[in-house]
């Protein structure tokens, strides 16, 4: 047999191998072995392909090949600007909230409504801090801040202060046990007591700062800028569930996918799994020189991540990988929020305080 050719075996009806067919096709050709319905070779089809195509091979009822499609490279689709930056604000970071789009920003703390052009003001700056992260509770939409505060939007024209400042600067909030919890710089967990104050209910695990919450399997879970994952004990403390692995030294973004925890990393935008004892299992490597994973988000099935100092978007093949489906949109350096509404996938960006929609390919 020549040098690039192809060996192609054909098979008896009890699956064994009576003959090898060797072929040269051309330089870019396919070959598709074509059998009969006792499994013997009866045909070679030829098809021709250019860089980057696929060739699919289409089979009649007697299993031999009779055509074969041919389609153009995967196209992922692409991020598009629904939304213009509002008033000079530079994050924006979103939640859905009674049928439509909110962002609170980042530097001046402002409230804003997606009216499906643009962005509108609902809320003016706040009095203290910038908006950190946006969650709706009891019916309403509360925002925490940079300064550790917790304030409620009324529904009309301004933000109202639940929470004054703990001093720390928030960078994350969930709803767990029927009760609103954040957490953020000063690694410690809180709970607000419905009135008005935010309840330390666990110190701070060495130096580390809380910089995503999660709720898995009737627990709340953390991922801290040293790349542990911690559990709250339910009263008073983080239990550690997994210390850094590798390189990476930050779970920046933590989501529940198909029974499993995961967290997204930093300095090099892995993806992890928890093996559900103590320790992180990496089930992504780096995909295009990508930095910090800000948020992963679960959307028609499948895991998705954006991506820190490009914002691009990747969603996870299930295995062992990162794909690429949107790339950078634009000067944005981050996509810092993921969520979804009819049906479509949004981005909150920075340095821009944009608003993206996807686009499949």
């Amino acid at each position: 047999m020549a040098e690039g050719d192809l060996q192609v075996p054909a098979y008896d009806k009890d699956g064994k191998i009576v003959s090898l067919y060797a072929i040269a096709p051309a330089d870019g050709d396919l070959a598709f072995p074509a059998y009969d319905r006792d499994g013997k070779l009866v045909a070679l089809k030829l098809t021709e392909v250019t860089e980057g195509e696929l060739a699919i091979p289409l089979f009649d009822r007697d299993a031999a090949i009779v055509a074969a499609t041919i389609s153009g490279p995967f196209d992922p689709g692409n991020w598009e600007q629904v939304a213009a930056r509002p008033a000079a604000q530079n994050h924006i970071w979103l939640a859905v909230y009674n049928g439509g789009i909110y962002g609170g920003s980042g530097n001046n703390g402002r409230l804003y409504f997606w009216n499906g052009a643009a962005w509108v003001q609902k809320a003016a700056q706040l009095t203290t801090g910038q908006v950190r992260g946006l969650v709706v509770f009891n019916n309403s939409l509360y925002g925490v801040t940079s300064a550790g505060s917790l304030y409620l939007w009324n529904d009309v024209n301004a933000w109202v202060e639940k929470a004054p400042s703990t001093g720390a600067t928030f960078n994350a909030v969930v709803i767990y046990g029927g009760s609103l919890y954040a957490a953020g710089a000063d690694g410690e967990l809180y709970v607000w007591n419905d009135v008005d104050t935010l309840v330390s209910v666990a110190p701070q695990v060495g130096a580390a700062s809380v910089d995503c919450l999660a709720v898995y399997n009737g627990a709340l879970y953390a991922g801290t800028d040293t790349g542990l994952l911690l559990q709250w004990n339910g009263v008073n403390a983080w239990v550690s569930k997994a210390p850094a692995f590798g390189t990476e030294n930050d779970i920046r973004s933590l989501a529940v996918y198909h029974g499993k925890i995961y967290g997204g990393t930093g300095p090099t935008a892995k993806l992890y799994e928890w093996n559900d004892v103590n320790a992180w299992v990496e089930k992504a490597p780096r995909l295009h020189i990508q930095d910090y994973l800000q948020s992963l988000y679960v959307y028609n099935d499948h895991l998705y991540g954006s991506t820190f100092n490009n914002g691009m978007l990747f969603r996870w093949n299930d295995i062992n990988a990162w794909e690429l489906m949107a790339p950078q949109l634009g000067g944005e350096i981050t996509v810092r929020t993921l969520i979804d509404i009819g049906g479509r996938l949004y981005g909150g960006t920075a340095l821009n305080a944009k608003l993206y929609r996807w686009v499949p390919g």
